[in-house]
């Protein structure tokens, strides 16, 4: 009786060795193919540690990089508030100059000159107001010191700024229509 070749290998321990060997090099030629073809150097963490390891940092570097952006956005967004409310109290201001000259005016009634005065009053509430605004229940016009620290271990101070009811009305709120002597 003759024995076939598969036979032959199952009962040879050498035969064995070499198939493991075969299927060991066959793994690894899979995994340079796939590399190659891919483009990835880093198939599993255990192939390259030094690879991974700046895999890792890059990473942690692109996090900081997305936060930093997503930070900036809301500071651009917190700053065009800041300049739409100062463009409104501009407009405000703008107001205010031209009631107090309508104001001045010996053509007008006690009752316009009254409505006028109502009016001036509302608009200084409203300018006298300015350090009570906010932007997400954050003060637009006034924040307290802080510091941010960079990637290199860099610190930078921001200084406090306040602008207060008594700073913004800066004389406003005192202020009075009143009539001319002509």
């Amino acid at each position: 009786m003759a024995v076939g070749p598969v036979n032959e290998i199952a009962s040879n321990l050498v035969g064995f060795k070499l198939a493991r060997i075969l299927y060991n090099t066959t793994l690894a030629l899979q995994k340079s193919l796939e590399r190659l073809t891919t483009g990835l150097r880093i198939v599993d963490a255990g192939d390259d540690p030094s690879g991974a390891a700046q895999a890792v940092k890059l990473n942690s570097q692109i996090r900081r990089l997305d936060a930093a952006e997503t930070a900036i956005a809301n500071a651009g967004d917190y700053v065009q508030s800041q300049s739409d409310f100062l463009a409104t109290v501009s407009t405000k201001l703008s107001r205010l100059s031209e009631l107090a000259v309508l104001a001045q005016s010996a053509s007008i009634s006690a009752s316009t000159r009254s409505s006028y005065q109502l009016e001036f009053s509302q608009i200084q509430v409203f300018i006298s107001d300015i350090g009570r605004k906010t932007f997400n229940n954050v003060a637009l016009f006034s924040f307290q010191s802080s510091s941010i620290i960079d990637q290199d271990g860099g610190q930078f101070v921001l200084s406090a700024i306040t602008y207060s009811a008594a700073f913004a009305g800066g004389g406003i709120g005192d202020a009075f229509l009143g009539t001319t002597n002509l």
